[in-house]
C-alpha cells in the first residue's frame, strides 16, 4: 500500500518524508497509473486524521525481495487464510496483497487506539486496500451500521465500569486497585454472525481496558453452504444468550448504583473537589461502585476460541 521509498521503518514506528515531496510523487503516480475512487460521503476529517498519507493512485505495491516475502507470508498466514485464488495470482498480485494486508493491520491498530476510551461504540469499515469506507457511531452497548462493500470491520466495546465511571475514579482504580480493570470484552454474537454471513475477511475489536482481538474467516468457512451457516447462527444465538445473562448489567444493579451515588453525593456535600478526591468517602465509593460494575468473565473469550476452531476460523488476542 505504501511503497518503502516513501517511509523509513524503525523500532519506534514510521516517520514520513517531507510532505511536499510525498504529495508531488503521489501526483506523479496518479498521472501514470490513474486515481483511486473514494466514497464522497466519508467525512474527510476522519480519513485525514487516521490515514493522512493514504495512497491516492492505483500504482501496484512493490517489495525488494518478493519471493522471500511471499514464502514468509504463506507460512505466517496459513493456507486457510490466504485468498481462495492465491495459487492463480501472479507474483505482482501477491506482493500487492501482502503490502496491503500489513497496511490494513496498521490502520486497524490506529483506529483501535483512537476509539478504545470512547464510552459509545464506534464502528469503522475498511476495504481490501485498507481505505476507510464507512463510519458509524452508536450508544454505550451497540452500534448498528452496515456497509456491504467492506471486507474489514473495526469497532470498540465500552465496558460498564468505564461507561459509568468518571476519569478520577478510573485513575484511582488504575493506581490502587487494577484488579477491577482486568475484564475482557471481545466479540458479541451479532459481531460474529454479521461477519460470517457477510464473509468478512477480518474483524477487529478493542475494549475499554485496551484488550485487542481479531477474528478471521478462513476460506473453508467462507465456502460453507447456507444451511451450515444457519446452524452456526443458531448455535451462536443460544450460547451467547447464556453468556450474556452473566455479563449484562441488570436493572437491579443500576438501582443499587443510583442509591450508592446519591449516598456519596450527600456525604461529601460542602467539601471542595480536591478534598473529595483525597477523602476516604471517595475511595470507599469507588471500590463499592467497582464491585457492582466489574465482571471479569472470561467464558466469552474461551467460547469464541473453541467456536473459531470448530468452523476453521481464527480468533486471538493481539498486541499491535
Amino acid at each position: 500500500m505504501i511503497n518503502p521509498i516513501y517511509y523509513k521503518a524503525n523500532s519506534i514506528g514510521v516517520s514520513f518524508c517531507n510532505q511536499s515531496k510525498y504529495l508531488k510523487k503521489q501526483q506523479s503516480d496518479i498521472d501514470k497509473y490513474g486515481k483511486k475512487v473514494f466514497d464522497e460521503n466519508m467525512p474527510n476529517e476522519i480519513t485525514k486524521t487516521i490515514t493522512p498519507y493514504k495512497r491516492l493512485s492505483n500504482k501496484p505495491c512493490t517489495l525488494s525481495e518478493p519471493e522471500w516475502f511471499i514464502k514468509d507470508f504463506e507460512k505466517t498466514k496459513g493456507f486457510n487464510f490466504l485468498p481462495k485464488n492465491w495459487h492463480k495470482m501472479s507474483q505482482q498480485e501477491k506482493v500487492d496483497y501482502i503490502v496491503k494486508d500489513r497496511y490494513i493491520q496498521l490502520v486497524s491498530n490506529k483506529i483501535m487506539n483512537k476509539i478504545k476510551n470512547e464510552k459509545e461504540e464506534n464502528l469503522y469499515y475498511l476495504n481490501d486496500d485498507g481505505d476507510i469506507i464507512g463510519y458509524f457511531k452508536g450508544d454505550n452497548f451497540k452500534c448498528e451500521g452496515i456497509n456491504d462493500t467492506a471486507s474489514i470491520s473495526v469497532h470498540n466495546h465500552p465496558i460498564p465500569i468505564h461507561v459509568y465511571s468518571t476519569a478520577p475514579e478510573i485513575e484511582y482504580l488504575k493506581k490502587n486497585h487494577p484488579e477491577f480493570l482486568t475484564e475482557e470484552y471481545p466479540f458479541s454474537n451479532n459481531d460474529l454472525i454479521y461477519g460470517i454471513v457477510k464473509n468478512e475477511r477480518a474483524a477487529y475489536v478493542v475494549d475499554s481496558n485496551g484488550n485487542k482481538f481479531l477474528f478471521e474467516n478462513g476460506t473453508i468457512l467462507k465456502s460453507q453452504c447456507n444451511e451450515a451457516k444457519e446452524e452456526i447462527i443458531t448455535m451462536l444465538d443460544f450460547v451467547f444468550e447464556e453468556l450474556d445473562k452473566a455479563t449484562k448489567l441488570g436493572e437491579e444493579k443500576l438501582v443499587q448504583l443510583d442509591k450508592l451515588f446519591k449516598s456519596f453525593v450527600s456525604s461529601v456535600d460542602g467539601l471542595k473537589p480536591e478534598e473529595i478526591l483525597n477523602s476516604k468517602l471517595f475511595k470507599d465509593f469507588v471500590i463499592n461502585k467497582a464491585k457492582l460494575l466489574v465482571n471479569p468473565n472470561h467464558a466469552r473469550s474461551d467460547f469464541i476460541q473453541e467456536f473459531a476452531k470448530s468452523v476453521f476460523a481464527r480468533y486471538r488476542k493481539i498486541a499491535l
